[in-house]
């Protein structure tokens, strides 16, 4: 048996690093002993899907948790567990780009296309995933 053999100076240093370890795997869920959710939905602006955009969930309230957020494709989002919030209240803020009739949208901000963003909240439970979907419409967003 090799632990016998080690000097107790050398097995001492081994759990101590075990512990660290286990301590540092242990962090990856957030810190406070809460798994990230694993959140999904669509996004629906007066009745057609958001061809694309962003959404993101910024923590409110007693909330500590990271601002998390992902792309909108087609009317759906999907952040997985590793890239979810933790459980807790969030202002939900849903971003897509608006190209006006002829224009292009290049990928640069110019004045021919204009940002379009809505904002609503989000209770995220204590469960493994969840979903969340947004009816939006034209006339209630924040234009910027």
């Amino acid at each position: 048996m090799l632990i016998h053999v080690l000097p107790a100076a050398v097995r001492w240093a081994c759990a101590w690093i075990l512990i660290g370890l286990s301590l540092v795997a242990g962090g990856c869920d957030g810190g406070n002993g809460l798994r990230r959710v694993s959140v999904s939905g669509t996004v629906v602006v007066d009745g057609k899907a958001m061809v694309s955009g962003a959404i993101r969930f910024l923590p409110t309230g007693n909330n500590t948790g990271p601002a998390v957020s992902g792309l909108i494709n087609d009317g759906e989002y999907h952040l997985s567990g590793e890239a979810g919030p933790l459980p807790g209240e969030y202002r939900v803020s849903i971003v897509e780009s608006v190209v006006p009739r002829g224009g292009k949208l290049t990928g640069s901000p110019s004045h021919e296309s204009q940002r379009v963003e809505w904002n609503d909240v989000a209770n995220v439970p204590h469960q493994t995933s969840y979903q969340q979907n947004f009816k939006l419409s034209v006339s209630d967003p924040s234009i910027q």
